[in-house]
């Protein structure tokens, strides 16, 4: 094989480990957030009628009853929950409900607002919210003047003029995402309870008196019984088309849903159960980047130099991750290469170790440079040395284990390249 078709083999096999890399990197898992374990799931919108056995029903379908074209949900869910679903700490990438039935496609704008409240699992009531009923109920969001704006402390994660709800078939499972777009991130502490509040607006509604449904999930706390809460963990607000319909700044009437349960036979017994919407969260846990990476300025690194942090072209290995406080974490860090060889090059050490241990302090991103490391493209500083590389494709092969969290397996393929192939790869 001469040399331009070894060339051409190298880019080729570059690019396609690199389109590879950048699926897996911009991919968010969507891990699913039910309530409390044998609990109920249930539509949103749903009467079961068994008289004079058990009677039951849970109303709430206000936020996309055509009837209504401004719909607000605002409902808590527990850290308790997050925590069991297997949610890591970090900033929310996006959100998905459940629809199982969308008789017409929908569509108009969405907002969506996040708060932490702490250990709270009720609504309470706040005459100090600017703006009045219903806003007195909300922790996410409040009017101001003529504008909904997020209230202090929440965060507003999602703002688009181009939201929709496709069809959906009836009885059929069909996961809605949202991915966040503000750039402003809400990071879960890991530890506290959180406040989601979806508004949604649509001004040219064809009024058919049509209901989209999803699903809900039953939760605890509060705890199924007789007891009757005012304020419960879900609520939902909405405003009737023919008000204001051009305003998306407007919502008028408030509701708490709530299933209510009842018989005569054998005996009369009654009480309550209580609901928020099934949803799935996407977190940015784990890693977020490395030097060197899949990603331009990062991916394409100069045979013959020496990168051990002198100048920003030349920054020394290391690996970006969120962090969450008393978490532990082991780190290991490792190149190989060139491929298709599997020879490790580098290997980052901690005082001569292969991997790294410690017990997070924060919550947010953490980036470990590497300050010691063997192989035939490392210095003892922990530099990488490409003095005596080979040209071609290289792979960063990193590993987080974060206990509960779990293990994540960081690959990412770079190129070191001579300085006519850097300027045909640009």
């Amino acid at each position: 094989m001469n040399f331009q078709s070894l060339l051409r083999s190298i880019i080729l096999c570059s690019a396609l480990l690199l389109l590879l890399g950048w699926q897996g990197a911009e991919a968010q898992k969507m891990t699913p957030i039910p309530g409390y374990s044998g609990g109920l799931m249930w539509p949103n919108d749903y009467y079961e009628g068994n008289y004079p056995g058990l009677t039951r029903y849970l109303y709430g379908y206000y936020p996309y009853y055509d009837y209504y074209t401004r719909g607000y949900d605002e409902f808590i869910v527990t850290a308790a929950d997050l925590k069991k679903a297997g949610l890591c700490s970090g900033p929310l990438a996006g959100l998905g409900m459940q629809f199982i039935h969308v008789p017409k496609e929908y569509q108009g704008s969405m907002r969506i607002f996040i708060k932490s409240i702490g250990n709270k699992y009720l609504h309470e009531y706040n005459y100090r919210i600017p703006g009045g009923r219903p806003y007195y109920y909300t922790y996410c969001i409040q009017r101001n003047g003529n504008k909904i704006e997020a209230q202090t402390g929440a965060v507003e994660v999602m703002n688009t003029s181009t939201w929709s709800l496709p069809l959906v078939a009836q009885g059929d499972t069909t996961w809605v995402d949202y991915w966040f777009n503000t750039g402003d991130d809400f990071v879960w502490d890991g530890t506290s309870n959180i406040v989601i509040g979806m508004l949604n607006c649509r001004p040219q509604e064809t009024i058919q008196y049509q209901n989209a449904i999803y699903m809900a999930t039953e939760i605890n706390p509060p705890a199924p019984g007789r007891s009757y809460y005012s304020y419960p963990a879900w609520l939902q607000a909405y405003s009737y088309y023919y008000y204001s319909p051009t305003d998306c700044n407007y919502l008028m009437y408030n509701t708490f849903p709530y299933m209510y349960w009842y018989q005569y036979n054998p005996n009369y017994d009654y009480g309550y159960r209580w609901f928020r919407p099934y949803i799935r969260l996407a977190v940015k846990s784990g890693v977020v980047q490395s030097f060197p990476d899949d990603i331009d300025p990062r991916r394409i690194l100069r045979a013959g130099d020496v990168y051990k942090g002198q100048d920003a072209n030349h920054p020394k290995p290391s690996l970006t991750f969120y962090e969450q406080p008393g978490q532990q974490y082991t780190v290991t860090y490792n190149i190989i290469g060139p491929l298709p060889s599997t020879d490790t090059v580098y290997t980052a050490l901690w005082g001569g170790s292969p991997s790294y241990t410690f017990t997070g302090t924060s919550s947010g991103e953490k980036q470990i440079t590497m300050t010691g490391a063997m192989g035939f493209l490392a210095n003892s500083d922990g530099s990488l040395n490409l003095t005596y590389a080979t040209g071609g494709s290289y792979r960063v092969e990193a590993t987080v284990n974060s206990g509960s969290c779990g293990l994540q397996s960081w690959y990412k393929s770079f190129i070191v390249a001579f300085q006519n192939d850097v300027a045909m790869s640009q």
